[in-house]
C-alpha cells in the first residue's frame, strides 16, 4: 500500500483497519503516510521550498509568506469535492528535516480551527515515511466534518504521490 489514512472521528464507527476512534465532539483528526525513497532531507528541501508548490501540488496551488514560527503565510489550496480556499495560518513549528505545521482559523479561533503538518522520519533503509495530516477542532466541525472529509483526503493522498514521485525524480 502506497498511502494509509487514519482517520480520528468521534461519530464515524467503523470496522475499517485503518480508522481510529476518540471521544472528541468538536475535533477530527486526519493522518495520511507514505513511503518515499530518500533521506528526510531531500523531502525537507521539497516541503519547505515554498515558491515550487504551483508546478508540483495538487493540494497546495500557492503558498507563500517566511517559513518561521510565529509567521503568517497565505496560501490557496484546492480540496477535490470542495473547491479552491485561501487560508492564512500561522507556522507554529519548523524543525529542519523534521516537521512543518501551522495553524489556520476560519474567522476566529474555536469556531473551526485546522493545525496541518508534515512530519519525516527516517526508517533504517533511509526512506522517509511522511505523516501528513490535519487536526480540525472547533464548534462547526460537527457541521463541516461530511463536507470535507473526502475530499481532504483524497486530496491529501494526491499532494503525498505528488511529491514522493517529484522527490525521487529529483532526489
Amino acid at each position: 500500500m502506497i498511502s494509509k489514512v487514519i482517520e480520528v472521528a468521534e461519530d464515524h464507527l467503523s470496522n475499517e483497519k485503518n480508522v481510529s476512534v476518540v471521544p472528541a465532539f468538536f475535533q477530527r483528526c486526519l493522518e495520511t503516510t507514505i513511503f518515499i525513497d530518500e533521506v528526510p532531507e531531500a523531502v525537507y528541501a521539497r516541503i519547505s521550498h515554498l515558491k515550487s508548490y504551483c508546478q508540483w501540488s495538487p493540494l497546495i496551488r500557492s503558498i507563500d509568506g517566511d517559513l518561521k514560527p510565529g509567521c503568517r503565510l497565505n496560501i490557496k489550496i484546492e480540496l477535490k469535492e470542495v473547491g479552491t480556499m485561501k487560508i492564512r495560518p500561522t507556522v507554529v513549528n519548523l524543525e529542519r528535516n523534521r516537521e512543518l505545521r501551522w495553524i489556520g482559523h476560519l474567522w476566529f479561533k474555536g469556531l473551526f480551527d485546522g493545525e496541518h503538518y508534515f512530519t519525516l522520519e527516517e526508517d533504517k533503509n533511509g526512506q522517509t515515511k511522511l505523516y501528513h495530516g490535519e487536526k480540525f477542532s472547533g464548534l462547526l466541525v460537527p457541521l463541516l466534518w461530511r463536507i470535507i472529509r473526502k475530499g481532504t483526503i483524497e486530496s491529501f493522498l494526491a499532494h503525498n504521490v505528488a511529491l514522493k514521485q517529484l522527490v525521487e525524480m529529483k532526489g
